[in-house]
């Protein structure tokens, strides 16, 4: 009889500390999704990436020095750097989903897998 109860109490035990797991791994991704911005059908991830799986198209070195007057927010900033990745894609045909902006030295256009 003790044996059948402690093996119960400990059944009870693992499934708890599973159950906390599991609920604790799914609180991390639910707060670790966010909205992204999307200007001309193009996603905006700044300071951010995907979570999903992407390959990188192509990418264009920050060469910019941006000045107060020129950027004072985050919308001027993903325009210039939308502006200037239209243009490679236009130049070169490239087609791309994504922008991401601020990971790296570069400006990053992605294609979603």
């Amino acid at each position: 009889m003790k044996k059948t109860f402690l093996f119960f109490a400990t059944a009870w035990l693992v499934a708890g500390i599973i159950a906390i797991i599991l609920s604790a791994s799914s609180e991390t991704l639910k707060y670790s999704e966010a909205n992204v911005n999307k200007k001309e059908g193009k996603f905006i991830f700044t300071s951010s990436e995907p979570t999903h799986n992407y390959e990188v198209v192509f990418k264009i070195k920050i060469n910019v020095v941006w000045s107060n007057k020129q950027v004072n927010s985050v919308n001027k900033i993903e325009n210039l750097v939308l502006k200037r990745m239209r243009k490679a894609s236009f130049k070169n045909g490239f087609k791309y989903d994504g922008i991401i902006i601020g990971s790296s030295q570069y400006f990053l256009a992605i294609k979603f897998n």
